[in-house]
């Protein structure tokens, strides 16, 4: 006698399709989810990169001019090294230092028509820390970095004079002090920069400690951070 031993074969039902498919979805969501945090991730830490880099880059153009300030060779009078001429009175303020070099900031020639003095003005214009050469002269201002938010400067006044400074006061205060350019040793700088792109999920509300007390507060996506200096004067102090 011949028995048929082979099985008849099912196929999957309706509702073991329908769980299978539950399942490779929550499994794909699961991928999609870890990609997106990854990519989020990546992105937050690209862009906090290239805001150290930009803050390191933005603080040692200004200490490379700031330290300069009133150096000279050799002078005829005491007004050829005035260190900060045109101080400023704002509060987010500029700086223009003065010293003896052959060009300016944006690689002009001094020595034909400013006497071999350079004349750089650090600001913020239009969210660039931008440095322009002898009183705004005709060549177009160098910009050093871009995606800045805001710049605060203090100088430090020396009351004792031991060459240190004693306190730190913003251009308004230091203005009124009779002689303050001979006495400031020091200056403290504060760069608060952003990523120049929308990077976080959702805005956030924070504020950013800056100098003196004060502080900026912003409300976006973007990540911003805070770099400080105080920048010493060698030629400033006795």
């Amino acid at each position: 006698m011949y028995f048929n031993t082979q099985k008849n074969q099912a196929g999957f039902s309706l509702i073991e399709m329908m769980i299978a498919m539950v399942i490779g979805l929550f499994l794909m969501g699961g991928v999609v989810s870890v990609y997106i945090n990854s990519s989020q991730s990546s992105r937050v830490n690209q862009s906090m990169r290239t805001l150290q880099e930009n803050g390191r880059f933005a603080l040692s153009s200004l200490r490379n001019n700031i330290q300069m300030a009133g150096y000279v060779d050799s002078y005829d009078s005491e007004d050829a090294i005035d260190p900060f001429p045109n101080a400023d009175n704002s509060f987010f303020e500029k700086l223009t230092v003065r010293f003896q070099a052959d060009q300016d900031c944006v690689g002009a020639d001094t020595t034909a028509t400013h006497g071999g003095f350079a004349e750089n003005t650090l600001e913020i214009v239009n969210g660039e820390l931008i440095c322009t050469g002898n009183a705004g002269g005709a060549a177009a201002p160098q910009t050093i970095i871009t995606g800045v938010d805001q710049m605060q400067i203090l100088y430090g006044l020396d009351d004792g004079g031991d060459g240190v400074a004693d306190r730190y006061v913003s251009a308004t205060t230091v203005t009124t002090n009779a002689g303050w350019k001979e006495s400031v040793t020091s200056v403290r700088i504060a760069l608060l920069l952003n990523s120049e792109q929308d990077i976080k999920p959702a805005a956030e509300s924070k504020p950013y400690p800056l100098l003196d007390g004060n502080s900026a507060n912003f409300n976006d996506r973007k990540l911003h951070k805070v770099f400080t200096s105080t920048i010493l004067i060698r030629n400033q102090m006795k």
